[in-house]
């Protein structure tokens, strides 16, 4: 069973994040973009899933303004992949942000237009979850690898 804990001490949040991400290298290789992430997921609610009381994924919530959030960051330990920790993360979120009176969830990934199949997994998930792409916008992160957005109504 999952346990979604809420987290507040700044060390935990970037121990954690930086752990998770690193053992994540299909998603987060480039080492500038995790170390940003590392020192941005402070700044947001975060959340880590528990399972059998061991660390197996963390989220971090930007609260873009009343209406929309956005998945900052989330990730699951390699090991804890296919096991629904991902899910619980989401549907915790998802709890959270109507409990508070917010309308969509959105959340960023690569675009389809980027063959990549770890990317394609993680679209699949997000689609699983009731996530609808939106826009690929290049002009996020650049051409090479193109930004797609994607939302959920609460």
């Amino acid at each position: 069973m999952t346990v979604i804990k809420h987290c507040t001490d700044v060390k935990q949040i970037q121990e954690l994040t930086e752990s998770v991400l690193r053992d994540l290298p299909e998603w987060f290789g480039l080492e500038a973009s995790l170390l940003e992430y590392v020192h941005k997921a402070k700044e947001y609610p975060f959340y880590l899933a528990l399972v059998d009381n061991l660390p197996a994924g963390i989220i971090s919530l930007n609260l873009n303004n009343g209406i929309t959030a956005e998945i900052y960051v989330m990730g699951v330990y390699e090991r804890f992949h296919r096991k629904g920790v991902g899910r619980a993360l989401i549907d915790h979120s998802v709890n959270i942000l109507k409990s508070q009176g917010f309308s969509y969830i959105l959340v960023k990934t690569l675009g389809e237009s980027f063959p990549n199949e770890a990317y394609s997994n993680t679209r699949k998930f997000y689609q699983s979850c009731g996530f609808l792409p939106v826009q690929e916008i290049p002009e996020i992160w650049g051409a090479d690898t193109p930004c797609l957005l994607m939302i959920k109504k609460l």
